[in-house]
């Protein structure tokens, strides 16, 4: 074996500019593999980052026509005490406060969680203690745990903090403890944490809070199902009003991450794979070339007592070097792509602080590095196995064998060609749902339009008035600044990741009797222009005024579709609604509808209630303005501060930013399998001109004879051009067939578009040909440049 490496690196030494040529293109498709692999490893194989992650899971709760939903708090309660398969439970969820008392006020990312998050995901920290049962409860004394970076940037890193006193939204909290580095919480990022009790919401009806729970040693998912449905029939006996119909669903942490994102990565993945297949045909393509100019070569060593398994044994090992050195040039690709991947995800993306080269990537990259030599090496070795002894010590026999390997290479060409038409029909399907779902309206008008989120802390303004105080002259003030059109607020933005929804039931119908039974609606409390801010559409009825006060009749606005489903053909104004938890509204407008989830989503149907009948303190800024929006955002918070030093604004974007946002995953993986396909496309373009062109110099002669005889120069051009395209139809149709049993795969990531769309299957089967053309026409004129009078004589 050792002989064998020395003379294949002195083999490939001889030969820089294929040798080149042949480990760039497998350093570009292995690389590209590794990278993909590398993510998909991290975020859907590999275990997630906590001791026996695979015993984690979430706890849903359920209702028929509505889905998976969060958990309500006293629910939680309810089954974290009767459960008999958990080992721990806890409940969190995501906030956010304005952090002052330790230099300039900073508004930062907090987590709700109960007491049993850091039993359920193993985690302690590292300075201090966790939170205790009595930490949990409403009224206790607020406590806080800071995160390593938290502790790290605003104290310092000193070990002293341990119960120092901070104010959240201005309110005192003593710091208990500080996290790990490296600490992480479940589908959350955070810089500290709070008891989810201090103020939870006790209302069955209010499913806010995420449930994680840790299976006992043992239990099956099964099981837990079994327990936590006998749990929820329970409750539903007990709180027939909120819970009638509502289960208890258990699902593993892994698979719910799986879900968010599994199908998108696995696409990818796939096309990654058939970008390496792709390479491997074109190297093998050089390869064979390569063996018809060392057939002589072959027949000597075995003339001189070399066996046939001999040489085969020689070219398989100039295979794997070659894809070994490709292999190790790739790692360098993966760790530049890797970081191309990261910087391109989007916001939401689970897990990609996980992303990374590792030592399992290393054997990865070793193991395709292995194969794919074995890959695109076996065809001219077998080749090899195939040589005739006598014919290729002929002088003559320069064209021994030249047959069934050029046979060969078309077949590799015919399957660069299909593969190419695949992975190009995939993107361009993702092509067209992106476009589709850009041109969805999404019911405002999203041009200059600037957004930012501000939280009212609750010890400083602890009662409605105060609350609606403080907006009320925010908004008047904004309203007269230079470049502001209209000023107003939500307590939900459309596309912002955040949405409330209520339950509803219409004046004159019976109350349901069931939780399960209600109608629900997107709901979203509303002050100031915040309509006209929008840029919404008022289809009947008014705008809120300031006539709607906490004195007067309770109002409500409703949105075109819900409108449409109750009162068909009637005018809804002067309608009435219950809201339940909250009162007997009228309807005074209707408005369109807009896509407050998503683009490519449906959204339920959508209720507004004045801020002035419900005050909020938590709430999003929007403002309309005659120029570039995000200059005004200075001004803005200038206007704020006026008002109150201490409040932070934060999470300040457009709405053209927010559009974009909810676009991002599709985006990336629209853009990656673009990249792929072009990828795809032009390794496909270098073996078509490969092979003619290798066809071209096998048949100069005869192409000199046809001259010779009186052929034009277009005739010649077009044998070459012909035979280009009988190679790329056989390849288009092969591709075709394939493409219509893979991408109905993709099903899920398609938006108005059938994963069979005819024209995306026509349009990329033309492309596939004209590229074959193109590629053809560069050794049709070479052919028609031979001397005839040269190849005759050579004959």
């Amino acid at each position: 074996m050792f002989h064998e490496l020395r003379f294949a690196i002195r083999t490939l030494l001889k030969s820089p500019t294929f040798t080149l040529v042949a480990v760039l293109t497998l350093a570009l498709g292995i690389g590209a593999n590794t990278a993909i692999f590398s993510v998909v490893n991290s975020v859907l194989l590999h275990a997630l980052p906590y001791p026996q992650a695979g015993r984690m899971v979430l706890v849903l709760e359920n209702a028929k026509g509505f889905g998976e939903m969060a958990t309500a708090y006293p629910n939680f309660l309810d089954w974290a005490a009767q459960n008999k398969v958990f080992e721990s439970q806890a409940v969190i969820r995501e906030d956010s406060f304005t952090l002052t008392g330790v230099g300039e006020p900073e508004h930062i990312r907090a987590i709700k969680a109960s007491a049993g998050i850091f039993s359920t995901i193993r985690a302690r920290p590292s300075m201090g203690r966790a939170f205790l049962r009595d930490d949990d409860r409403r009224g206790a004394g607020g406590v806080v745990i800071l995160t390593d970076g938290l502790w790290k940037r605003r104290f310092g890193a000193d070990p002293s903090v341990i119960g120092r006193s901070l104010r959240l939204d201005q309110k005192p909290y003593t710091v208990i403890g500080v996290m790990p580095s490296g600490f992480r919480m479940p589908m959350m990022a955070c810089d500290l944490l709070i008891p989810v009790g201090l103020d939870a919401d006790m209302g069955r009806w209010s499913h806010y809070l995420t449930s994680v729970a840790r299976l006992k040693p043992g239990v099956s998912m099964a099981q837990a199902h079994s327990n936590l449905d006998g749990i929820s029939q329970t409750l539903q006996r007990q709180y027939p009003d909120s819970n009638g119909g509502w289960s208890l669903q258990v699902q593993s942490l892994q698979g719910y991450i799986n879900d968010q994102v599994g199908t998108a990565l696995l696409v990818l993945l796939g096309a990654v794979g058939l970008v390496l297949l792709i390479a491997c045909a074109n190297i093998a393509n050089l390869l064979l070339a390569r063996a018809t100019t060392r057939r002589r070569e072959f027949a000597i060593r075995a003339a001189l007592g070399a066996s046939r398994s001999r040489v085969v044994r020689q070219m398989l090992t100039e295979s794997v070097l070659l894809a070994l050195i490709g292999g190790g040039i790739g790692l360098l690709v993966a760790s530049w792509g890797i970081d191309f991947l990261v910087s391109l995800k989007p916001a939401d993306f689970p897990l990609a602080e996980t992303i990374h080269l590792d030592s399992s990537m290393l054997l990865f990259t070793l193991a395709v590095s292995i194969a794919t030599g074995l890959i695109f090496g076996i065809t001219p070795a077998f080749e090899s196995w195939r040589l005739n002894l006598n014919e290729s010590l002929k002088e003559g026999g320069r064209t021994a064998g030249t047959c069934s390997r050029h046979a060969l290479r078309k077949a590799l060409v015919v399957c660069e060609i299909a593969l190419s038409l695949v992975l190009s029909i995939g993107a361009g399907l993702l092509i067209k749902s992106f476009i589709n779902v850009t041109k969805v309206h999404p019911g405002f008008r999203v041009e200059n339009v600037l957004t930012m989120e501000l939280t009212l802390p609750k010890a400083a303004y602890s009662d409605d008035i105060k609350t609606a105080a403080f907006y009320d002259r925010l908004l008047e003030n904004a309203k007269h600044l230079p470049g502001i059109n209209a000023a107003g607020a939500a307590s939900n933005l459309p596309l912002s990741n955040m949405n409330w929804e209520t339950g509803f039931y219409i004046e004159g119908q019976p109350k349901p009797a069931r939780a399960s039974d209600l109608q629900y609606a997107e709901a979203s409390v509303v002050a100031g222009d915040y309509f006209q801010a929008m840029g919404m559409r008022l289809v009947r009825g008014r705008f809120f005024s300031g006539k709607d006060q906490r004195d007067t009749p309770k109002v409500m606005i409703i949105d075109e579709n819900l409108a449409a489903k109750y009162w068909p053909n009637q005018d809804p104004v002067g309608k009435r609604l219950f809201i339940i938890g909250g009162s007997l509204r009228e309807v005074v407008g209707v408005v369109g509808h807009i896509k407050y989830t998503g683009l490519d989503r449906d959204t339920r149907v959508e209720v507004f209630t004045p801020f002035t009948q419900m005050p909020y303190r938590d709430m999003y800024l929007t403002f309309r303005t005659s120029a570039d929006p995000a200059a005004m955002s200075a001004a803005i918070s200038n206007a704020v501060h006026a008002l109150d030093k201490d409040l932070a604004l934060y999470d300040v974007r457009t709405m053209q930013q927010l559009v974009s946002r909810s676009l991002s995953m599709r985006r990336f993986s629209v853009l990656l399998l673009v990249i792929f396909a072009g990828l795809a496309l032009l390794l496909a373009a270098v073996g078509i001109y490969g092979v003619m062109a290798y066809s071209v110099a096998q048949r100069s002669h005869e192409m000199g004879i046809r001259m010779a005889l009186g052929a034009r120069a277009a005739d010649v051009r077009g044998l070459v051009v012909r035979q280009a395209m009988r190679l790329a139809f056989i390849g288009v149709v092969i591709g075709l067939s394939t493409a219509f049993a893979l991408t109905r795969v993709m099903s899920s990531l398609l938006f108005g578009v059938t994963a069979t769309d005819p024209p995306v299957f026509t349009g990329i089967s033309v492309l596939l040909v004209v590229v074959a053309l193109l590629a053809s026409y560069v050794p049709a004129r070479r052919a028609t440049r031979v001397d005839p009078i040269v190849a005759l004589r050579y004959e």
